[in-house]
């Protein structure tokens, strides 16, 4: 919620102040710029780990900050080949998008 307040002076030198409260409630959902899929060479322990910043260009939201998880961050020899993770946009509204993309 925003308060304000707001005073008007008219060309008499009239004067009148009042005090308006807005608030609103967000309810549209981040928007994520995914930037493509992604092919991960392991070390040789045979293991390696990705950040959320790999995948995503940018992020928007219309109201609050937006906070990204990911559905999986660490990979190892079980993982080879295709794998779909999501990455999670949320913003402090509790609004949440989703955009899945390949790890091979």
């Amino acid at each position: 919620m925003a308060i304000y307040t707001v005073t008007v002076i008219d060309d008499n030198n009239c004067r009148t102040t009042q005090t308006y409260s807005i608030s609103g409630e967000d309810v549209t959902p981040p928007t994520i710029n995914v930037v493509g899929n992604l092919t991960l060479e392991l070390d040789t322990d045979g293991s390696g780990s990705i950040m959320t910043n790999i995948f995503v260009g940018g992020t928007s939201d219309n109201w609050c900050n937006v906070t990204l998880s990911i559905s999986q961050m660490d990979f190892d020899c079980d993982d080879i080949g295709q794998n779909t993770i999501t990455i999670t946009a949320q913003d402090d509204a509790g609004n949440i998008t989703e955009e899945d993309v390949i790890i091979q």
